[in-house]
């Protein structure tokens, strides 16, 4: 079971970063604006104007690799969660196990997913249009003027984020399929209609949640080192966005 949720995650990861990469740049530019954004399609109509559709999808290849990992981790976290949970703490309630299991999920989800989201959100950022090629360029960056652990700026803020997230998400799922279903333990004949209305609820009630650790997920990698790694009598120069 533990193999068909990599799986399961691995693809649903995949989709869900091409259908949403568009909206997730104008998001990343929203939250590393400090002025007052305008509207969503409006923001769309900026990123073909400024690159064509192609800027749409700038950071797309970093997304994607680190989807697929992520997903696959985060799911695999969930289940291995669930399944101790379960065998060790009989007492607890299925949105208890739910709740745990998801927050627990996050961390390794989190600490797969930070390298990539480092490269993405860089490649994102309109204040830095110019400085990378493509994401290779920007990985190759990162590492000289950072070294290794700058690929993991943000960390913390991600762990939040995706803890957060994860723990209301499938809490949330497990509540509704308790109040629609005859016998909610009984994952396997949900009908597609009450899947995709409790993920599409859930996800909007976990995000209200986790909306400010996001932010901060996008601000602090976005900051910059522009001198090298140990370059001597040169201590690294950052350039900070959390204002």
């Amino acid at each position: 079971e533990t193999s068909h949720m990599f799986i399961a995650g691995a693809v649903s990861g995949g989709v869900e970063a091409i259908v949403v990469h568009p909206f997730d740049t104008v998001k990343t530019r929203h939250q590393l604006f400090v002025g007052k954004n305008i509207g969503v399609v409006a923001s769309l109509r900026a990123l073909v104007r400024e690159g064509g559709v192609p800027r749409l999808y700038r950071g797309l290849l970093p997304e994607l690799c680190g989807m697929l990992p992520k997903s696959s981790a985060m799911y695999a976290g969930y289940d291995r969660t669930r399944q101790w949970l379960a065998a060790n703490r009989p007492g607890m309630s299925s949105t208890q196990v739910a709740f745990v299991a998801g927050l627990v999920s996050g961390v390794p989800e989190a600490v797969t997913v930070t390298p990539f989201q480092v490269v993405k959100v860089r490649l994102q950022a309109r204040e830095h249009l110019g400085r990378y090629a493509g994401p290779w360029d920007c990985l190759k960056q990162t590492l000289v003027t950072g070294g290794p652990t700058e690929l993991w700026r943000g960390l913390g803020a991600t762990l939040w984020r995706n803890c957060v997230w994860n723990a209301i998400y499938f809490a949330t799922i497990d509540v509704i399929r308790h109040r629609v279903k005859s016998d909610p333990n009984d994952e396997k004949n949900d009908s597609p209609a009450t899947t995709v209305a409790a993920g599409f609820f859930a996800g909007l009630l976990a995000t209200a949640f986790n909306a400010p650790f996001d932010v901060a997920k996008s601000r602090i990698p976005s900051a910059v080192d522009t001198n090298p790694a140990g370059a001597p009598g040169q201590p690294p120069a950052r350039r900070h966005l959390s204002r």
